[in-house]
């Protein structure tokens, strides 16, 4: 079963595997639930985020697009507006890092007022404080400062 902590180790192990990196620090629960971050990794932190269904009917995760936390369900500010330096998003075969500020920027700039679940708009689940916007992968391949890392494979 996909959990998302087997989604963090399997980043840190694709981390570790392409090497030149000297320490790995997990975050607290503290850390992981109120600073927005998984992972330090030679002092850049990391919130890692596994791929994710559009829908919730949906039976499959996709990779074309991720939804995007401005505000979290206790109301308070999401990931986007944490503290980690980086997100890496979990795609079908990599991670895609990106610059969380580059990321912020991109969506403050591309934003809509418009609520609904379509790109850019700002949606809110019934009886939540959340907020959030679906983004696709490509603009932030695009339009963000991002790389790519392969995941590791156990079999290797």
């Amino acid at each position: 079963m996909r959990t998302r902590d087997n989604v963090e180790t399997l980043f840190i192990a694709s981390m570790l595997h392409i090497g030149g990196f000297q320490t790995v620090e997990t975050a607290t629960e503290h850390q992981d639930k109120y600073k927005h971050w998984d992972v330090r990794i030679n002092g850049v932190t990391y919130d890692v985020k596994a791929a994710k269904r559009i829908n919730r009917s949906d039976e499959v995760v996709q990779y074309e697009a991720t939804w995007v936390e401005l505000r979290n369900v206790r109301g308070l500010g999401g990931w986007l507006v944490g503290e980690a330096e980086k997100i890496a998003f979990e795609l079908e075969h990599e991670f895609l890092i990106c610059d969380r500020m580059g990321l912020f920027e991109l969506i403050t700039a591309r934003i809509k007022p418009v609520v609904g679940k379509g790109l850019y708009e700002r949606y809110q689940r019934d009886d939540r404080a959340d907020l959030m916007t679906l983004v696709p992968i490509a603009d932030i391949i695009q339009d963000v400062d991002s790389y790519t890392i392969p995941k590791f494979k156990i079999n290797e």
